[in-house]
């Protein structure tokens, strides 16, 4: 399956119809080049035990829909792509929409599907870049769009019991608010503020606009208006800085937070609260063994792996890594 896929994803990168669409559509189609992000989807599935065929399943957070290839190929019956970039929206329509997949809009919380009408709802790397204001609207819309007994999987790398990249989140919070190196369009949040600023209020000084950029940190769009007009009108303006142990927040649009941690226990009982049965499953494990067999060279090699299996599982040795989590669901 997985030679299968990345022969589609290598047409698609090739194909000339698709070579005018943004540099960022062929750098997700790269990605899926790779066999280990493909073989990692596929222990994801495994590992949560889902079957898809003849099922119905939402992806949220679906990017420009490549994911919709690999669900095809496990025997989804129809596929919905959800995501809050309109532009993403508009080109998977272009590149991989057909009868059975399609793409949907969803900025606002919302999720234009029928009641009762989906059995699984993906959420790989998603909930880290939902404004908090918004979470729990999907996650009661979720709930809704779900059949009884249908799943919902959560899987997210961002997670806070794992301190020592809780520090490297702090770098990258501060290279995406100052300098923004992660953002493909080179970017700063702090900087995208100051052109929202001078866009809107083109007479104010860029001395002005730059303290106001400074001083509005983690609000979007129409909040910084709303203070801008404070600030102008010399009524009472609060300072809001940057804290580079809180996550930032893109001020286009609904704010996309950017790495947003989660202790996944908190994860797994708020979902409760909405009608799930959920659990936790434990990747310490999983991941470290999934790194090997992506080594496998040699039947020696495998041997080995399978007594550091067993010595893990002993705690004889102990992993320092403490990596993401899986929270999975079940709708009452």
């Amino acid at each position: 399956m997985i030679n299968n896929l990345i022969n589609y994803f290598k047409e698609i990168n090739d194909n000339n119809k698709f070579k005018q669409l943004p540099r960022h559509f062929h750098y997700q189609t790269e990605n899926f080049l790779n066999k280990q992000i493909l073989s990692t989807y596929l222990f994801l599935i495994k590992r949560a035990g889902l079957n898809f065929r003849n099922k119905t399943v939402v992806d949220l957070g679906c990017k420009f829909g490549h994911l919709s290839i690999l669900f095809r190929k496990l025997g989804v019956k129809t596929y919905f792509g959800i995501d809050a970039n309109y532009e993403y929206i508009k080109i998977a329509n272009k590149v991989f929409g057909n009868k059975k997949s399609f793409f949907l809009f969803s900025d606002s919380g919302l999720i234009d599907v029928k009641t009762k009408s989906i059995d699984f709802v993906i959420a790989n790397e998603v909930i880290s870049h939902i404004h908090p204001n918004y979470l729990t609207q999907y996650y009661l819309e979720i709930e809704r769009i779900l059949k009884k007994s249908g799943i919902f999987l959560i899987s997210d790398g961002n997670n806070w019991l794992n301190k020592n990249y809780i520090q490297k989140l702090k770098n990258l919070y501060i290279n995406c608010e100052k300098e923004n190196q992660h953002n493909t369009k080179n970017t700063s949040y702090e900087k995208l503020r100051f052109q929202i600023i001078k866009k809107r209020f083109s007479s104010i000084s860029d001395k002005k606009a730059q303290y106001l950029a400074e001083n509005t940190s983690g609000l979007v769009e129409n909040q910084i208006y709303n203070e801008v007009q404070k600030f102008l009108s010399k009524k009472e303006f609060t300072e809001r800085k940057f804290r580079n142990y809180i996550f930032p927040v893109n001020p286009t649009n609904i704010g996309f937070a950017m790495e947003r941690p989660f202790i996944p226990e908190q994860v797994k009982l708020e979902l409760e609260t909405y009608n799930f049965e959920s659990k936790i499953i434990d990747l310490n494990l999983d991941r470290f063994v999934l790194r090997r067999i992506n080594s496998f060279k040699s039947f020696k090699n495998y041997i080995h792996t399978f007594f550091l299996m067993l010595i893990v599982k002993l705690k004889i040795y102990k992993i320092e890594e403490n990596p993401g989590f899986i929270v999975i669901s079940k709708k009452k």
